[in-house]
């Protein structure tokens, strides 16, 4: 199809819509099967929903990576005061009981840590679809439901 630059305005999304007329040839009541005003309620509901989605997920993943760079500060920390404690120290003996204790909390610590930021996301991805499964439920409640609503009043 060639764009026509002239006066005359031509509509790129009439090719689209051109057929919903005859829809009421299939249908006995003439009527449109598509409801316009519920179509465009359901998109900009979908639009919305994203929006907020999009937020969410963005607070939640800075949210992760903080407390992420926490954990790697605290065991920057930790690390840095084992080693200090090693140089310093004239006493093998205490120096390996110092190696293992950093080795143990270390392990501990890692799980701790992995556990809170597994809960974290889980928490995170839970909110989303929470979002998400209402907005999806409003949405058949429109489609479907007021429809099948109405036309059993109609009767």
């Amino acid at each position: 199809m060639a764009h026509n630059n002239t006066n005359n305005q031509h509509n790129p999304f009439s090719e689209a819509f051109k057929n919903f007329s005859e829809w009421s040839n299939f249908n006995p009541n003439k009527v449109s099967p598509i409801d316009m005003n519920s179509f465009a309620s359901i998109q900009k509901r979908n639009t919305e929903t994203l929006s907020q989605v999009n937020k969410l997920f963005t607070e939640n993943a800075h949210s992760l990576m903080r407390r992420n760079a926490e954990i790697t500060q605290e065991n920057a920390a930790e690390l840095f005061h084992l080693i200090k404690d090693v140089v310093v120290s004239p006493n093998h003996e205490h120096t390996l009981s110092k190696q293992a204790d950093f080795v143990r909390a270390a392990f501990e610590s890692t799980i701790n840590n992995a556990k809170e930021l597994t809960e974290m996301a889980t928490k995170s991805t839970m909110e989303l679809f929470d979002l998400l499964g209402q907005t999806v439920s409003e949405n058949f409640k429109e489609c479907i439901v007021a429809p099948a609503q109405k036309k059993k009043a109609a009767v």
